[in-house]
């Protein structure tokens, strides 16, 4: 869809954070390209290197499983956010708003194999690889 742009995100505002998203995942076969001619026509070292940063950490599938999970999430909320914001909103149906947004949340919870479906197929369309990367846990040092 042409009409979704990629937007600034104001970390204050949760209908910005919902826009910000649905951006990336709308466009992010045009991001990877426009990263991807930034890498090979920059002359600027800074930028290529913070280009190919990107562009590697979009491609990893722990990326785009965030998006599609966070993404659901984050629009379950703006539903509720942006109505809760209308200064003719009654109490009784902010509270119905609010107990629904709650058992969807409650609900993704079971659905957690189907986004990872999801996002497998994303990933494999793409050519990235579905594996997650298992960070090691760091133990830090206590000193007496």
């Amino acid at each position: 869809d042409i009409s979704i742009t990629l937007k600034r995100l104001c970390t204050t505002r949760w209908s910005s954070r919902y826009d910000s998203l649905l951006a990336i995942r709308h466009r992010y076969v045009d991001i990877l390209k426009c990263l991807s001619q930034i890498i090979l026509r920059s002359k600027n070292k800074d930028e290529i290197f913070e280009a190919n940063y990107l562009k590697v950490h979009m491609e990893d599938f722990q990326f785009i499983f965030s998006v599609i999970f966070i993404g659901k999430i984050l629009k379950t909320v703006n539903v509720v956010s942006k109505a809760l914001q209308s200064p003719k909103q009654e109490l009784s149906t902010a509270v119905s708003l609010l107990n629904s947004a709650l058992i969807k949340l409650q609900e993704y919870r079971s659905q957690y194999s189907d986004f990872f479906e999801i996002a497998v197929k994303i990933a494999k369309k793409m050519g990235c690889t579905t594996k997650i990367s298992r960070k090691k846990n760091l133990k830090s040092k206590t000193i007496l």
